[in-house]
């Protein structure tokens, strides 16, 4: 980076909006890993088991969410989506069953 002067490239047009923006990624999931901290117990013994699972596929839901509210599925083939989709309902039957089976 010193040598052909290509450390000015981490900046990019806008730093202060990489750089807001990589520190409300790390609030966001700091803030994510105290919520998963403080609910844990709440959900008894079961707990860790039932609320790792649950925080980790709700991640994945609003990050999938987002990013195909925002356009990133846009120009990628229709057999992607059609397998984003299919992942997402795996996920959500995976939340539905854990759910389920924290009853039982």
């Amino acid at each position: 980076m010193k040598k052909h002067a290509s450390g000015r490239l981490f900046l990019g047009p806008r730093p202060d909006k990489t750089w807001g923006g990589s520190i409300l990624m790390g609030l966001l999931w700091g803030g994510s890993i105290f919520l998963y901290g403080a609910a844990a117990p709440m959900l008894g013994d079961i707990g860790p088991s039932i609320g790792w699972p649950l925080s980790l596929a709700t991640a994945l839901l609003v990050a999938n969410t987002a990013g195909f509210l925002l356009g990133e599925w846009r120009h990628v083939e229709r057999r992607a989506i059609q397998r984003m989709r299919g992942g997402i309902a795996v996920l959500i039957v995976a939340v539905v069953l854990c759910a389920v089976s924290s009853t039982l």
